[in-house]
């Protein structure tokens, strides 16, 4: 079984190219779903967050105020290590336990989509290291779209993570969705295509 490790930067649409697996059939453990599920209220990396942070990042309901969590570990490099250091364990516990069950079920792929890939060293334990690459602009767009920020705003969180352009450099493939979706799809299925079917291939290391 090959396990593929997907990444990229924010907003540069590694949800969709791996939306894109999803639908040819292939499983996806996705971190970000994880480290959703391991804060839940009364889990155990709430209480270490809300022991850490303080009551006042919790909604009413109980759960995490993500946004205003994510505006604090985003302008604080050492907050955002004390959030790394709660649910990163955790996640990578779950993402182990989702490889061992895909490799029960025989299967012949499973995608691994970590945001924070290189930054934490799981690229080690993947077969394959997937990057997600988009221009800046088209970054800054789509992160102003999405998530209501200013410029600003969505240049200071392009700026906490480690420069797409490093890990276009430590990756084994490259996928460019500054395009359509049509142009993202057909780099999906050729790099499938090279995996899977490698006796028919004729390529570098990268697209």
């Amino acid at each position: 079984m090959i396990i593929l490790g997907l990444t990229g930067g924010i907003a540069s649409g590694k949800s969709t190219v791996a939306n894109m697996f999803r639908s040819r059939g292939y499983t996806v453990l996705d971190s970000d779903i994880f480290a959703r599920d391991v804060v839940m209220p009364h889990k155990p990396a709430w209480y270490a967050i809300r022991e850490t942070f303080g009551d006042e990042y919790l909604l009413p309901d109980g759960n995490i105020n993500r946004r205003l969590l994510g505006t604090t570990v985003f302008a604080d490099n050492a907050a955002r290590e004390r959030l790394n250091q709660i649910i990163h364990p955790r996640v990578i516990e779950l993402i182990e336990q989702g490889i061992e069950a895909s490799e029960r079920k025989g299967e012949a792929l499973v995608v691994v989509d970590v945001p924070l890939l290189f930054e934490i060293g799981y690229d080690k334990e993947v077969d394959v290291t997937v990057v997600v690459d988009v221009r800046p602009e088209v970054q800054i767009s789509r992160l102003q779209a999405r998530d209501g920020l200013t410029a600003r705003e969505a240049q200071s969180r392009i700026n906490a993570q480690l420069p797409l352009s490093t890990k276009v450099e430590q990756a084994h493939y490259v996928i460019d969705n500054s395009g359509t979706l049509e142009e993202t799809a057909q780099q999906v299925a050729k790099l499938l295509e090279d995996l899977l079917y490698p006796e028919t291939e004729d390529r570098g290391p990268k697209f």
